[in-house]
């Protein structure tokens, strides 16, 4: 017994000073990688043009700040996916998971924000055209807003979500981001019915089924899932609310509402895999985008359908 408990004690150690390291050199690790990632751009480029391509998806860009704000998300980005699949892989159980579950919340905030400052500077990029910036404004807007509230409910302590004047204001936002979602919806629904089959504006109206399947219908279901479990438990206040299932829940959201521009950007690739034409089939690249997703999705269904369950069970005062 003595032993198990000083390797316990050991894994707690070893964790807390891994954590402790990583948040204090966070800012070095990737100015680091940034600085290794402008370089390669910088020798890439052709001195006498004055584009730059983002680092991963290969957007062409007409600023340095603008790189900037890409390198910050990529790596932010990385960093919070391989945090992802490690704390998916070791589960609750370890005592790893407590730390590395708070280290991730540095680059989810830095992808988070970065993002934000991408999507402003999608919304002044000239070299676009008016529909394709609303396109992507608005859906990325919806997008970065879902991920807030999603990491609200996955983070936040339970006393903080049982506290009433917190559940009505996170419930607010959830209105809000609802509300967004119905606008990126008929944005998206007003572009694929409006196509009148000129194929000039085939990608447009590709990349609008697209964000319809992977972003914007799975944002709103997220969306209705929280509103109603807050009201639901809010009637009851809070009683029986159920915090392991609900953060179980958020983090699989959280997880799967991070990971559509990554697919997005791999099915549309014509440099790192698939140079120099890309995948040309429309439905080969939906299939590499929707395929991974879905099965992501069933292999959790029944988790998140249990996790969502739990939470409205009727409190005993109510049942008498």
């Amino acid at each position: 017994h003595a032993t198990q408990m000083s390797t316990k004690n050991f894994y707690k150690f070893i964790s807390y000073k891994t954590t402790t390291m990583l948040h204090r050199n966070f800012i070095i690790i990737f100015a680091l990688f940034g600085v290794a990632s402008s370089v390669f751009q910088l020798e890439e480029s052709n001195c006498t043009d004055t584009h730059y391509f983002s680092p991963l998806a290969r957007h062409k860009i007409q600023e340095f700040d603008h790189f900037l704000f890409y390198i910050a998300h990529d790596i932010s980005s990385f960093f919070t996916i391989a945090l992802f699949l490690y704390l998916w892989n070791i589960g609750k159980s370890n005592p790893n998971h407590k730390y590395f579950g708070r280290l991730l919340c540095l680059p989810l905030s830095i992808a988070i924000i970065s993002g934000f400052l991408l999507i402003y500077k999608r919304s002044i990029q000239t070299d676009l055209t008016k529909p394709v910036r609303s396109l992507f404004t608005v859906t990325l807007q919806t997008q970065g807003w879902n991920l807030i509230s999603i990491s609200i409910n996955a983070f936040s302590m339970k006393s903080w979500i049982c506290n009433n004047k917190f559940s009505i204001c996170l419930t607010m936002l959830h209105i809000y981001d609802f509300y967004l979602g119905l606008k990126s919806l008929g944005l998206l629904l007003s572009i694929i019915f409006q196509w009148t089959g000129d194929p000039a504006d085939n990608a447009f109206v590709e990349t609008s089924w697209n964000l319809l399947f992977i972003m914007s219908l799975p944002q709103l279901l997220n969306e209705l899932t929280y509103i109603w479990i807050h009201f639901w438990n809010r009637r009851q206040n809070y009683i029986n609310f159920n915090w392991i299932a609900h953060h179980n829940m958020s983090v699989f959201f959280l997880s799967f509402m991070s990971i559509p521009g990554i697919f997005f950007s791999f099915a549309h690739d014509k440099y790192w895999v698939f140079y120099p034409d890309g995948i040309r089939s429309a439905y080969v690249r939906a299939a590499v985008m929707m395929i991974p997703m879905a099965t992501l999705l069933a292999i959790n269904l029944p988790m998140v359908i249990r996790s969502a369950n739990s939470h409205f069970v009727k409190c005993p005062e109510k049942l008498s």
